[in-house]
């Protein structure tokens, strides 16, 4: 059984291999708090899957699905459609690892630090006291409202001999 075992594994060592590195790139992504290292990972974890793609897609002793004679026979060419999509993947990872690295320069910038946790650290600092001020600011207006200069105007104005009558309708309970 376990002679079983071993002789598949390095049989599939392509396999076997796609899923180390897959291992080594999902720890690293999990385990590291330096988003460098995180993208590292995650590209890790995108080439062993485009290694693990290619391995299914080759077959060996057939040829690549290239017709050379008049009446191809699909038996004797590999499957191309593996192939078609690990480099659709690649185009795609080398999109988001762009993308992540321009974050990651950005969020550099902003809070000085490439350690996850500090960035969110600051972050919570910095929108607590964003909230701060904003309560700073709203008591400083509820303060100017109720300025003795502005409670004067308020006191002046004439309010019309209608708008004097008392409100009946809740009495009446209705309108």
């Amino acid at each position: 059984m376990l002679h079983d075992f071993l002789s598949n594994l390095f049989n599939n060592y392509y396999e076997t291999t796609a899923v180390i590195v897959y291992g080594i790139g999902f720890s690293t992504l999990l385990l590291n708090n330096n988003l460098i290292k995180k993208i590292i990972g995650f590209n890790f974890m995108d080439t062993s899957m485009y290694m693990f793609l290619a391995s299914k897609g080759y077959i060996t002793g057939r040829l690549a699905p290239i017709a050379l004679t008049d009446t191809p026979r699909a038996e004797n060419y590999i499957n191309p459609i593996p192939a078609g999509l690990v480099l659709t993947g690649i185009v795609v990872s080398v999109s988001f690892t762009a993308f992540f690295l321009a974050l990651t320069v950005r969020l550099y910038q902003a809070y000085h630090s490439l350690n996850l946790d500090v960035i969110v650290r600051r972050m919570h600092d910095e929108q607590e006291r964003k909230l701060y001020s904003r309560k700073q600011d709203n008591a400083g207006k509820t303060a100017k409202i109720q300025e003795p200069a502005e409670m004067k105007k308020m006191a002046e104005v004439e309010i019309p001999a209608e708008n004097n009558k008392p409100d009946n309708t809740a009495e009446q309970g209705g309108m």
